[in-house]
């Protein structure tokens, strides 16, 4: 099996020097043996040095750093790594073997793609934490919105949490929350205080959890439907979570409500006819996120008889384009219909017609049926 190193990564190579009998080491002249290089798929020396002796004698070994720019392997294009010993005895033993270098697999630790969580308002909620390894100690806090009053906190020994182990060899502690923690539609904050050993400084991990209500779920799918055709896994870098849509919706009522005539929207009043305009401006801040994210996983890898590249932002760009060039051209005038239509109430000017209003320069009136009207102008003269 062909050997795979990564970029980024640390690799050991191991080689062995023996007789034929395959039980007596070869001694090496001096201390300059074994050597050993490495050849990048250009056949360009990337390193060589002395192997140091791994446990009984003829057994050597080196670690190779690949280095995160290293030229990667493709078709029949390999690294090489080249062995050599001269013995005591004035032999010259050589070994080579060739292996692979690959791109680092880009997937989201568990600390970046758990940014934004949800759960229903009043209901249970599992809180939990992840980490390499078992920790010495560990404190949840639960702060509500941007307030300082403390929710719950749990001081008590890690003991009190449950424990389990993932397939990774991560360890996962978590403990399951009351519907009292998380009764209010509300941005809850959970602050995770570690302490890896007891010799080590204290460690702070904040996750923030909205509390939402069922409502939301009706809307969630709209704007997952409209940006996430590829029903990308959630946990890869490329996923959506409901937490980071809700995220996306809560920003895109933000810039809806500051669209001109700036209005005070929220999910539970807002305008069927707007309905359209805030998944359009949730989308307009995902594919923003999105764009930035392709923008960094963008690479290019030129080769002697290949390139790749690969490169969406382009395709993000124009998509963004589009919803901004509707959302401008049609949410202002709906707003404005809209307005004129919740608010029937205008402002006249005119000379009043009798002399005991004449100081009513302007008179403000509400428009409550036609009999009112009527009286009004008559008033100033207009209808006898």
């Amino acid at each position: 099996m062909a050997i795979v190193v990564t970029r980024g990564e640390t690799y050991t190579f191991k080689a062995t020097f023996f007789e034929d009998d395959g039980s007596t080491p070869l001694i090496p002249l001096n201390s300059s043996y074994p050597s050993y290089s490495v050849y990048n798929i250009s056949n360009a020396l990337v390193t060589s040095g002395i192997a140091v002796q791994d446990g009984p004698a003829g057994n050597y070994k080196f670690d190779f750093f690949v280095a995160l720019n290293a030229e990667l392997s493709y078709s029949n294009k390999s690294w090489r790594l080249e062995w050599m010993m001269i013995t005591d005895g004035n032999n010259q033993v050589s070994q080579s073997f060739s292996f692979d270098v690959q791109a680092a697999e880009i997937s989201a630790t568990e600390e970046a793609k758990d940014q934004n969580f949800i759960t229903l308002a009043n209901k249970q909620y599992r809180a939990l934490i992840s980490f390499p390894s078992p920790v010495y100690s560990l404190e949840l806090e639960v702060v509500k919105g941007n307030s300082t009053t403390t929710i719950l906190s749990t001081t008590t020994p890690i003991g009190s949490f449950t424990t389990t182990t993932t397939a990774d060899g991560s360890t996962v502690y978590y403990v399951d929350l009351p519907p009292t923690v998380f009764k209010d539609v509300e941005t809850y904050l959970l602050t995770w205080t570690v302490q890896d050993n007891v010799a080590s400084a204290l460690d702070f991990v904040v996750q923030r959890v909205y509390a939402i209500p069922l409502e939301i779920f009706s809307i969630l799918p709209s704007i997952r439907s409209f940006i996430d055709r590829l029903q990308k896994t959630t946990g890869s870098v490329y996923g959506y979570s409901d937490g980071d849509l809700y995220e996306y919706l809560l920003r895109g009522m933000d810039l809806l409500n500051n669209f001109f005539p700036r209005s005070t929207f929220s999910y539970r009043n807002i305008p069927g006819s707007l309905v359209v305009f805030w998944i359009y401006l949730s989308s307009f801040h995902a594919l923003q996120a999105q764009y930035l994210l392709d923008g960094e996983l963008a690479f290019n890898a030129t080769g002697q008889t290949t390139s790749l590249e690969v490169d969406h932002s382009g395709i993000y760009s124009e998509a963004i384009g589009r919803l901004q060039e509707f959302v401008n051209e049609n949410l202002s005038r709906v707003k404005y219909e809209l307005q004129r239509q919740s608010t029937p109430v205008a402002t006249v000017a005119g000379r009043p017609y009798s002399a005991r209003n004449s100081y009513n320069m302007v008179y403000r009136f509400n428009i409550g049926s036609a009999v009112d009207l009527a009286k009004f102008l008559g008033n100033l003269g207009i209808l006898l």
